[in-house]
């Protein structure tokens, strides 16, 4: 037997932008993101962290 598979869509806290078009300067989720203290005005660098795995965040950069 297989266990039951569930898809829920769990939402992310915070104020969304109004649109893709008009994207806050630095993080695209610094408005909805708990840690970022830093993200509001600089844009985190692309980081493979697993082969084909990929985050942009000042969180995991200071590991």
């Amino acid at each position: 037997t297989y266990p039951e598979i569930r898809n829920e869509d769990i939402p992310i806290k915070g104020r969304i932008p109004s649109s893709g078009v008009n994207l806050p300067p630095g993080c695209r989720f610094s408005p909805r993101c708990p840690y970022s203290d830093s993200c509001d005005d600089v844009e985190p660098e692309l980081i493979e962290i697993e082969k084909d795995r990929f985050v942009m965040c000042h969180k995991v950069l200071k590991k």
